[in-house]
């Protein structure tokens, strides 16, 4: 038996249509990609990268687990 795994995204779209579901997860189509996508993209990246140079100093910590 095959799973298919379904995120809290699915799970909204499926109330609002559940053909959306449908056409995302068992007949895959390729997604336009946005703007607003592509800047959610790269917002992330950049924190991402921001994230390895800060230190735990700043906050007072001497070490830590992020």
């Amino acid at each position: 038996m095959s799973r298919i795994w379904l995120t809290v995204n699915d799970l909204k779209q499926y109330l609002y249509c559940p053909r959306v579901v449908y056409y995302y997860t068992v007949v895959p189509v390729d997604r336009k990609i946005t703007y607003k996508m592509e800047r959610g993209r790269l917002s992330q990246a950049e924190l991402e990268r921001l994230e390895v140079r800060r230190k735990l100093t700043k906050y007072g910590l001497t070490g830590g687990e992020r």
